[in-house]
């Protein structure tokens, strides 16, 4: 059988759950664990979601649809030209991330090897 939380530290919770902080802030914050403050915000009913912590995305999908758009029209033709695409929006990337948009896009792109 699972120990009780107290009044005080279930009264600390509640707050820091409606400013929206993450249940691992909070368990950080207050030295409990993960699941106990996920399970102690499922019985409050709270509906706020949890943010998603991580590596943002570098080109929105709003953006990949339009690369995806051109390239199937044609108006884009090689990785290159989706780097130049990407750049005059003033993204701040490499040409691999340029290649790797386009292999989430499942299209094939590689950079050549030289020859010796």
């Amino acid at each position: 059988m699972t120990k009780k939380l107290t009044n005080d530290t279930q009264d600390s919770i509640k707050p820091l759950i409606q400013s929206g902080k993450s249940h691992r802030k909070i368990a950080t914050i207050l030295r409990l664990a993960n699941s106990t403050v996920s399970r102690y915000a499922k019985s409050l009913n709270a509906n706020i979601i949890e943010n998603k912590e991580g590596r943002t995305e570098i080109v929105s999908g709003t953006t990949r649809y339009l690369i995806k758009r051109k390239v199937l029209n044609g108006g884009l033709k090689t990785a290159k030209g989706v780097y130049d695409y990407l750049i005059s929006f003033d993204y701040d990337l490499s040409y691999k991330t340029a290649i790797n948009v386009l292999s989430d896009l499942n299209f094939k792109a590689s950079i050549k090897k030289k020859k010796i």
